[in-house]
């Protein structure tokens, strides 16, 4: 009979499971908060877990593709930013030949001039080099990486140009190698002509290369922007949410072991008056 009374009461028992219960959920919602994730590993639910993960392996792709991205506008930036300068000395030089002309300056005396000016083309080109590429010193393409598509990198190749060996830039340099003698100034101002028209071209493709990758840029910014949201909402814990949830768990925790101990005090004043004069 003893044995039956002092054993837990139905009360009791019933504010105790409420109270692990609600200490276990004050628990995981202190995690949730400390961590700032609500689902940090497979055992917090699997499938989200999973999908996340998933999002994460993609998020890191698009990353790698983005920096490729940044790598390749500006190794065509050089080039561009090159091919526009030699467009303008080039210019230049076409107007310093015709206002030498029309001065009735001595084709020989503007000749070294504008020599000069065209050698050092040469290390205008051989400087357009980014992080060991150079477009306009070779002739072999270069090629980056602008995404990925299940798992495949997806290329975007630029074509590499030999500047130097161009037909009309390599027709002045072997005008300019002959020397004033071996030529005039209507051929000089024609080839000039030619040298300033291959190069636009050439940097009207570079250009184009630009407004590609800028495009292309911009798309793998939106969906990493779009893939790391995505990530979050799945994951990470709503603090506002939490916080919340975690006060009224807490109040409720209170009460229950508040409840818990009256039921508890309750049964054993029960038990001694059961049994005073025992």
């Amino acid at each position: 009979m003893l044995s039956a009374v002092s054993s837990p009461s139905v009360g009791t028992l019933s504010s105790m499971q409420s109270l692990r219960s609600l200490n276990k959920q004050v628990s995981v919602l202190q995690s949730q908060i400390a961590t700032g994730k609500r689902v940090n590993t497979a055992k917090d639910n699997a499938a989200i877990w999973s999908l996340a993960n998933s999002l994460k392996t993609d998020l890191a792709m698009n990353k790698e593709a983005a920096m490729s991205l940044s790598v390749a506008a500006s190794t065509v930036a050089v080039a561009s930013s090159s091919l526009e300068a030699i467009v303008t000395d080039l210019q230049n030089m076409k107007s310093a030949a015709a206002q030498h002309h029309t001065n009735g300056t001595a084709f020989a005396t503007y000749f070294d001039e504008l020599k000069q000016t065209f050698d050092n083309f040469e290390g205008v080109l051989s400087g357009a080099t980014f992080r060991g590429t150079n477009l306009l010193t070779s002739g072999t393409a270069a090629s980056f990486t602008v995404g990925y598509n299940n798992g495949t990198a997806i290329t975007l190749s630029v074509a590499s140009n030999n500047v130097a060996t161009g037909t009309a830039y390599d027709a002045l340099g072997d005008l300019f190698a002959s020397g004033a003698g071996s030529t005039s100034a209507t051929d000089l101002g024609i080839a000039i002509d030619a040298a300033i028209n291959e190069t636009k071209s050439l940097a009207v493709y570079y250009g184009s290369a630009a407004n590609r990758i800028d495009t292309r840029t911009s798309l793998i910014q939106a969906l990493n922007d779009n893939l790391g949201s995505a990530i979050s909402n799945l994951v990470d814990t709503d603090m506002d949410e939490a916080s919340a949830r975690l006060t009224a768990l807490q109040t409720q925790q209170q009460l229950a072991t508040q409840l818990l101990s009256i039921t508890t005090q309750n049964q054993s004043t029960l038990v001694q008056t059961l049994f005073r004069g025992f």
